[in-house]
C-alpha cells in the first residue's frame, strides 16, 4: 500500500504507512527505497543511512546506501 501511495506523489503519506507498518529500520530502508525509486538520491541516502542507524547489520540498507551513492 505505502508503494502505492508513494508512487502517487504522496510521499510523507507513504512514509507514515511505512512506519506503522514495520520496525524503524525496516521502514526507514523501504522509504529510501521509494525515494531512490522517485528519483530523490539525497533523500533516499539519508534514509538509507537511519536504516543503518537503527540496524548496523540490516544488509538491503546497506546495499541500497552503496547503489544510491554511486549514481
Amino acid at each position: 500500500m505505502a508503494l502505492v501511495v508513494g508512487e502517487l506523489g504522496k510521499l510523507d503519506e507513504a512514509y507514515a504507512l511505512f512506519k506503522q507498518a514495520n520496525s524503524e529500520a525496516e521502514s526507514e530502508a523501504n522509504f529510501a527505497y521509494l525515494c531512490a525509486q522517485c528519483g530523490d538520491l539525497g533523500r533516499a541516502q539519508s534514509h538509507y543511512s537511519r536504516a543503518l542507524s537503527y540496524d548496523p547489520d540490516m544488509r538491503k540498507a546497506a546495499e541500497g546506501l552503496l547503489q544510491v551513492t554511486q549514481r
